[in-house]
């Protein structure tokens, strides 16, 4: 009988932790939730201009990562030190016709149960060059 108090101590302590987990998890899926990642394009030639039009992430964003679908991968930059604007649109040159997956990436910091924590969410579309 002298070991109790110490297993039921041990199993509070461990519910606690399970859900402090949940909680922290359950605040992820939200702030997430929350976020709208899109991106828009306009197809002249070879020549796109894709315009980032997410929303719901303020000027949080740390990173925006474009992939062309070329192999061709740019990170366009944080809006919170001013080194990217969404509203101009960012050009790439395709080198062939053919259909591609871009795919635009968000970063931002949320803060979850207290605490900044980086998230991610993407936005993938099929362009086709004729």
């Amino acid at each position: 009988m002298k070991h109790t108090p110490l297993i039921i101590m041990l199993a509070a302590t461990l519910l606690f932790c399970s859900c402090e987990a949940k909680q922290k998890e359950n605040a992820r899926e939200k702030a997430v939730a929350e976020k709208y990642v899109a991106f828009g394009y306009e197809i002249s030639g070879l020549n796109v201009n894709f315009t980032d039009s997410t929303s719901g992430v303020g000027g949080g964003v740390t990173s925006r990562m474009w992939d062309f679908g070329d192999g061709v991968v740019t990170e366009t930059g944080d809006t919170r030190q001013g080194k990217y604007d969404p509203s101009v649109p960012l050009k790439h040159t395709y080198v062939t016709t053919g259909s591609y997956n871009v795919t635009l990436t968000i970063t931002w910091i949320a803060d979850i149960c207290g605490k900044p924590e980086d998230l991610t969410k993407t936005c993938t579309k099929v362009i086709t060059l004729e």
